[in-house]
């Protein structure tokens, strides 16, 4: 049981907002199953690693809430001891050995203040019921708000021209191509029925393979291992506004390489606040024109 001051957990500010905006169910619900989530910056967060300070703010949060049912349940016990007190009062007055009229004037007195004490206990009670009701249902609303919220989703789909490139298709003839560029044109939709926000849209090449041209340009690429035998390279546009349900962004990216190169595969993902790290939107295999015999 707690009455007093509660110890604020001293954590990352960022991270108390983070976890706030969550809620202590989906924060329970993360730490359980070493789950990862997103702070307020966007940043993939590990729950292992944050896992001290989220275990402190989960205890902060554990202590407000018993020290409101310890007020609550002193109340209760404080206006039973009231009715108490003074039901023992009438009972001592008994004992002094006043006149009868004088003792059932005084309890009838007595009653009727107790009487008064109980109605006012009940009112106070029935008020305390009232606000909490009234609390949980507020705390009812938002959290249905907040999963209604949650439910809306985003959804990018990666067409070159008409074709959707997460869907199986042949080969693509690109709008234009030289013995070292092939040029394609992009188009970037959302299709599902939330904001995708501060967007980012990567083309991975192979190491030897150049991009240029879109809109907006691509950043330096940095070169990662996408899978354990496959180096390649990764374009990476930033999109900073949201892309809005049904909203598209056009692209035209140049591929640039030496002259008779092999064919070569481009895979396409994109990640967003709510969209996965790396999610894929599709590939796209190039074929290069062959080299002239000149």
């Amino acid at each position: 049981m707690r009455w007093g001051f509660i110890e604020r957990a001293k954590i990352d500010a960022d991270l108390r907002k983070t976890f706030e905006r969550y809620g202590v169910e989906t924060m329970q619900a993360i730490l359980a199953s070493n789950g990862t989530f997103r702070g307020i910056n966007g940043n993939l967060l590990k729950v292992s690693i944050h896992e001290q300070e989220l275990l402190q703010w989960l205890s902060e949060q554990y202590a407000r809430k018993d020290r409101k049912e310890t007020w609550s349940t002193t109340i209760e016990v404080g206006v039973v001891a009231l009715i108490t007190l003074e039901i023992v009062l009438s009972l001592y007055g008994l004992h002094e050995g006043r006149q009868q009229n004088t003792i059932l004037d005084d309890m009838k007195t007595s009653t009727e203040k107790t009487k008064d004490a109980i109605q006012h206990s009940t009112d106070l009670l029935k008020t305390l019921a009232d606000e909490q009701k009234e609390s949980v249902e507020i705390l009812r609303r938002q959290e249905t708000d907040r999963l209604t919220q949650i439910a809306k989703r985003p959804k990018l789909v990666l067409y070159a021209g008409n074709t959707p490139l997460a869907k199986a298709h042949g080969y693509l003839k690109p709008e234009q191509e030289t013995e070292t560029t092939v040029t394609f044109t992009f188009l970037l939709r959302n299709r599902g029925d939330g904001n995708s926000n501060k967007t980012h849209f990567r083309v991975l090449t192979p190491q030897d393979i150049n991009v240029t041209g879109g809109a907006p340009t691509p950043v330096s690429p940095s070169t990662y291992f996408d899978l354990l035998d496959r180096h390649v390279r990764s374009w990476i546009y930033p999109f900073p506004e949201p892309i809005t349900p049904n909203a598209f962004t056009q692209l035209t990216i140049v591929f640039m390489f030496t002259k008779g190169h092999p064919p070569f595969e481009v895979s396409f993902n994109a990640d967003s606040l709510e969209i996965p790290t790396d999610t894929p939107l599709g590939v796209l295999e190039i074929h290069p024109k062959p080299a002239s015999s000149n």
